[in-house]
């Protein structure tokens, strides 16, 4: 085993132009049928996860799509994206040949690039059925990589020869790891095109799946690992379910078994329907699914941002839900923007060590996977937009701040909620930030715009009669007793983002003029106290 550097395990990525053979041989390393296969090429579009034993010795292996290099076709484009992280990712790479067709031009292309990567490469000449098609691997020296391992992935002919070759050029093992804890496994289900994936990239905050505006991109049910607050999450990506009227072809086929199937290892459902499409009869059979399985659900409307502002209601889309998908009267209802990442806010405010949900006027316990619905904004009988998590006085406690997008009491308004003791019983105190607001606030962020240690406001205030477009900073003043108001720009932004985006240790301002859609714009942060 190579003695270069210590690892707790090595990481082996498979890649290798299309139709190579490489899901049939992931499955065989795996154990199981994980990936899709069939006879054609670009089945498998994003990293899929598995982990291959071999005598003691044990490695996560990633079973990648068709790598094309050359391409400049989107898609294809956002698939080598993904072999490229798989690579910069992995330990060791298995670059898998078709030894019946022989070295082409695009595997030439792959060897260089695999060259420059630096990574140790193993060349797996699959398809060799017998010792009769030994002479064809030799013309694979020809790739500059070395012997090539003749393997026939479908049959496991050489599979375990090419494992002893893999294990002595992974790094060694550094010792083995601690006992991890047991994920949460999340279902992300829902009819295509409804932004599960954009959803899944949204919450890793990466692209770990392929998201494209073509209905269909996901086929395999994908794993994705994430950690909060120590916690293990494993999100699974599904394939768009239709109706079984419309599912003609057997790839589809396959495609919405593996998504039911990815039911019955989680826990919990994500059940995520098309905000700009309504409520559909399939969306509510997909529910079905997730509630006959006996899994906890999470209603999801996602694309809120395509709905045009006053069109409707949150309040009534909710009622609108719960008429129809009784069934689930007790499953929370999410409103987000996977592409903006809004609606609602998470965080653990009870410190039991695990994350709850925050959704307008709402927060919703996790308890041993069942979701509280609790109330810290009781004077809110409508729902509330773009809930934000923050310890605005420094007790310690999770505070909520939020702006409506209904009249409360005859007006809008900016406040702040203060964290009881015991947030699962005690009140929430209100405190207002500003109580001069007369317009609604369409989006809200929080960080320390002054430098000051605790946590300010930021809001964009769209157009309402008289009363101006404007961005706005509240400085927070004693511990959100005062609040100091700074118009930034009277301009009509929405969907407003605060991040260091100059890399200079302070927090600027950008978002999407909602009159101008072609135009972003963005404020940056010159000096403390601003």
């Amino acid at each position: 085993m190579n003695a270069g550097r210590a690892v707790v395990r090595p990481v082996i990525a498979i890649v290798g132009r299309p139709n190579v053979g490489k899901s049939t041989l992931f499955n065989r390393l795996v154990g199981r049928r994980q990936s899709l296969v069939r006879d054609v090429p670009g089945v498998t579009r994003d990293r899929r996860y598995g982990r291959v034993e071999f005598e003691r010795w044990q490695a996560p292996v990633i079973d990648t799509g068709g790598f094309d290099p050359l391409s400049t076709e989107p898609l294809i484009e956002a698939v080598r994206r993904q072999v490229d992280a798989a690579i910069a990712e992995a330990d060791v790479v298995m670059f898998v040949v078709d030894a019946r067709a022989g070295v082409t031009a695009l595997d030439l292309e792959i060897a260089s690039l695999l060259r420059r990567a630096g990574r140790p490469v193993t060349l797996v000449a699959n398809k060799v059925e017998a010792d009769a098609q030994n002479p064809a691997v030799a013309d694979l020296f020809q790739l500059g990589l070395g012997e090539p391992q003749p393997v026939s992935a479908e049959h496991g002919r050489g599979v375990a020869e090419l494992l002893e070759v893999v294990r002595e050029r992974a790094p060694s093992v550094a010792g083995p790891p601690a006992p991890a804890q047991a994920p949460v496994h999340i279902a992300i289900i829902g009819r295509p095109n409804a932004g599960k994936s954009s959803l899944v990239n949204a919450m890793v905050g990466s692209e770990r799946v392929l998201g494209h505006d073509a209905p269909g991109t996901t086929r395999d049910a994908v794993d994705t690992a994430i950690e909060i607050d120590g916690r293990p999450y494993v999100l699974v990506d599904t394939a768009g379910i239709r109706r079984k009227g419309r599912v003609s072809e057997a790839l589809e086929k396959l495609s919405v078994v593996m998504a039911l199937k990815s039911l019955e290892r989680c826990q919990v459902a994500l059940i995520v329907l098309d905000a700009s499409e309504g409520l559909s009869a399939q969306d509510a059979h997909i529910a079905g699914y997730a509630h006959d399985a006996g899994r906890a659900c999470v209603v999801v409307v996602n694309k809120w941002d395509l709905v045009p502002p006053g069109m409707v209601r949150k309040a009534e889309v909710t009622e609108q839900l719960r008429e129809r998908l009784t069934f689930l009267d007790y499953a929370p209802v999410c409103f987000t923007s996977a592409t903006e990442g809004e609606g609602l806010d998470v965080a653990d405010l009870d410190r039991d060590g695990d994350r709850d949900l925050v959704i307008g006027a709402r927060w919703y316990e996790n308890a041993a996977e069942r979701w509280t619905e609790r109330v810290y904004a009781p004077g809110y009988t409508h729902p509330a937009a773009f809930p934000r998590v923050a310890d605005f006085n420094r007790d310690g406690r999770p505070d909520i701040v939020l702006v409506p997008t209904e009249r409360q009491g005859g007006r809008y308004r900016v406040a702040w909620f203060e964290a009881p003791a015991n947030p699962r019983e005690g009140a929430w105190k209100e405190h207002e930030i500003d109580p001069e607001v007369e317009t609604v606030q369409h989006s809200l962020g929080v960080a320390d715009m002054d430098g000051d240690g605790d946590a300010d406001v930021v809001t964009a205030q769209m157009h309402q009669g008289a009363d101006p477009d404007e961005v706005k900073i509240y400085l927070n003043q004693d511990g959100g007793k005062r609040w100091r108001r700074q118009v930034v720009a009277t301009t009509g932004s929405h969907n407003i983002r605060v991040l260091d985006l100059g890399k200079d240790g302070d927090f600027d301002i950008f978002g999407a003029n909602w009159k101008d859609t072609t135009r972003v714009e963005l404020w940056e942060n010159r000096s403390a106290n601003r």
